[in-house]
């Protein structure tokens, strides 16, 4: 399994800031508001390990989050 971005939903605003620069800046679109009213959550909209393969090298969502729900794994984790 993937994994090098953790999610702490607990400290996502969902101010969509991650969602922004995963579509206009990384050009990936793959992080997406998922659900409707409280139980909204950003996250992979479709969460399968090719569509997420991207996120590996990019990080670039996690270093945008200004509340620190999103946090780059060391890659010896």
């Amino acid at each position: 399994r993937l994994v090098c971005i953790e999610r702490n939903n607990g400290k996502c605003i969902l101010c969509s800031l991650c969602v922004r620069v995963c579509d206009e800046v990384a050009k990936q679109g793959i992080l997406g508001l998922v659900g409707r009213g409280f139980p909204t959550v950003v996250k992979p909209e479709f969460n399968k390990p090719e569509t997420v393969a991207a996120c590996k090298d990019c990080k670039k969502c996690a270093e945008a989050c200004s509340t620190g729900a999103l946090r780059i794994l060391d890659s010896q984790s």
